[in-house]
């Protein structure tokens, strides 16, 4: 790490940045970040940026906690929509307490040593996404409305489809920025586009995510606007969704691949079904997400369609398991680290996969009842901090209340996330 903190050095000052964004994930999912001169980088690497933490949503800190921003050399990337001259970069930083200890709340750590925990089982996971959002028009002040661009569908070509100049901008900014989408196209609501992206390694799919969002928003500002990532914006419209493709190589062969399904590969997916009702207080943290056209069918088939997993058999997308019961609103490191313990723990004890097209269990219908599976089950406990856990279910709590008192109830959602998400 120290000859990588000095290579990132070495170029905020070979090519004229003058601004370094500091980010992270904060545990509901947003993307956070400070801005550092290029004077106190060395410092933030050896010591760490000190922030007033407990001012953050949904980390229920004690008023006067305050964490460190450590920024990791590895995820140097430019901003290619700032200037040329006057460069801006963004690291995504790990969090530390103030005595330079590993914070446990700290999401991107617990995917880290998921990761590990993995290598030395012998297995590596590669994850893809592919990811549904809205674009809406702005008023004279910038401030979004209701509007949606277009009123195209899906696979529509213009004039129908008005969001394509937004998703070329999208995916010439993320390959400037060494990520690679597979393919974007108009998805079926009026307004909404799809984006998919290849296989990474875990760690960098996670922040390769985040990154996605605030590309998206970016590029949607720059267009006059506003682009939002809430699970179902327009009540009387598709939901957005997104789906999450993994892959699982042990001695560098991918348990997918076979014609035959690999035992390990089938009890990966058993893992992740088993724990299915717990995972979904993570995959759907809304009270927006539980919309009935979001609805899975816990169970696996081989086409994409009702069932929360899908293992495909077509020629050109075999090799991987997709969940198709997640949302865009989620915490991606938080999401993947427990999507592979759960898929680990299938593994360790064998799990059987059920058989296809059978229905198995029942998903919550609620964020309320996503809260009480988490309470009920054992994987969040064993894997997050007792006191990040209790903060996030209080902060689902809260929502859970407010939704439950509130008279209209997608007014408050979009009072609730809408500007947020």
């Amino acid at each position: 790490m120290k000859d990588s903190s000095k290579e990132v050095l070495a170029f905020v000052k070979e090519n004229d940045v003058k601004f370094i964004r500091l980010a992270f994930c904060d545990h509901v999912g947003v993307q956070k970040n400070i801005s550092l001169q290029p004077g106190e980088l060395e410092r933030a690497f050896e010591n760490g940026i000190p922030f007033n933490a407990w001012e953050l949503p949904g980390f229920h800190l004690p008023a006067g906690t305050k964490l460190l921003l450590r920024p990791d050399a590895r995820t140097l990337s430019i901003l290619p929509w700032r200037p040329s001259s006057g460069r801006v970069i963004r690291l995504f930083c790990d969090l530390m307490n103030a005595d330079g200890t590993p914070y446990g709340g700290d999401t991107r750590a617990m995917l880290q040593k998921t990761v590990q925990d993995a290598a030395q089982l012998g297995y590596s996971i590669r994850i893809g996404s592919a990811c549904e959002f809205y674009l809406f028009h702005t008023d004279e002040n910038g401030d979004p409305t209701m509007v949606p661009q277009d009123h195209g569908s899906f696979f529509d070509l213009a004039p129908a489809d008005r969001g394509e100049n937004v998703r070329r901008d999208i995916c010439l900014t993320l390959y400037e920025m060494g990520i690679i989408p597979e393919s974007s196209h108009h998805a079926v609501g009026p307004g909404q586009n799809e984006v998919v992206f290849r296989s990474s390694d875990a760690l960098s799919a996670a922040d390769q995510f985040m990154t996605f969002k605030s590309v998206v928003k970016q590029a949607a500002s720059v267009n006059g606007l506003y682009a939002s990532f809430m699970p179902r914006p327009l009540e009387k419209e598709k939901s957005s969704a997104l789906t999450l493709m993994f892959e699982v190589y042990k001695d560098g062969k991918n348990l997918f691949e076979e014609k035959m399904l690999e035992i390990e590969a089938c009890s990966f997916v058993a893992g992740i079904l088993e724990r299915l009702p717990e995972l979904m207080l993570y995959l759907k943290p809304t009270t927006n997400s539980y919309s009935e056209d979001s609805r899975r069918i816990p169970g696996w088939s081989n086409l994409s369609g009702k069932f929360s997993v899908c293992i495909p058999a077509i020629a050109g997308i075999k090799g991987r398991m997709e969940l198709t019961a997640a949302d865009p609103a989620i915490n991606p490191h938080l999401v993947y680290a427990l999507l592979i313990r759960a898929g680990l723990e299938g593994i360790q004890k064998e799990q059987v996969l059920p058989q296809m097209e059978a229905p198995c269990g029942k998903l919550p219908l609620t964020l309320r009842q996503a809260i009480t599976a988490v309470n009920r089950g054992e994987l969040s406990k064993r894997y997050v901090p007792e006191d990040v856990l209790n903060s996030y279910l209080k902060n689902k709590q809260d929502l859970a209340n407010e939704y439950t008192k509130a008279k209209k109830k997608a007014e408050y959602d979009l009072q609730a996330y809408f500007n947020l998400l």
